[in-house]
């Protein structure tokens, strides 16, 4: 998929008129200013079906110019996903497992890794409920992690997450 998109921002910061100040003073402080940004993108995409279990890939490059100066970009991202098909048995449960890492490079931020790790509980029998349990991370320095849980009942819904950062 090949894609391009282009922002323009205009800002008009006024200033109260101060009437301490002169003409002049107060006429300089009302400032204009103008970004634009343009990028083209370049990805693709396949997914790839074994048996239970469900593969997806992406890989992208992108170049995005910032105004025309010095702050210019160029990156690339691989991200991958292994994610199993939920099966009912014969008491209403299932369960669903998800594993997916991202991996992106620019000139500007350098390497960033990202992962994750989830795990769903499902239960089926008089109203939907789940408990699922997620662990991920940024790199080497932050980890994430969270219990979130759901209750479809006759008189109404319940969901609730507890979520943690070191």
């Amino acid at each position: 998929m090949l894609g391009y998109s282009r922002t323009q921002n205009n800002t008009d910061d006024s200033l109260r008129w101060d009437k301490q100040q002169s003409f002049e003073n107060n006429y300089l402080r009302q400032t204009t200013a103008q970004s634009i940004s343009e990028t083209v993108q370049l990805s693709a995409s396949r997914a790839f079906v074994m048996r239970d279990w469900i593969l997806s890939t992406s890989v992208g490059v992108f170049h995005r110019n910032d105004n025309g100066g010095d702050n210019d970009d160029n990156g690339l991202y691989l991200s991958f996903s292994l994610s199993d098909t939920p099966t009912m048995d014969s008491n209403n449960n299932s369960h669903s497992t998800n594993v997916s890492t991202d991996y992106r490079y620019s000139d500007q931020d350098g390497d960033q890794t990202s992962w994750q790790l989830s795990h769903t509980f499902y239960n089926d029998s008089f109203s939907h409920k789940e408990l699922g349990v997620t662990v991920g991370g940024l790199n080497t320095d932050t980890i994430n992690s969270a219990v979130n849980g759901r209750w479809d009942g006759q008189y109404g819904n319940v969901y609730a997450t507890v979520s943690d950062s070191l």
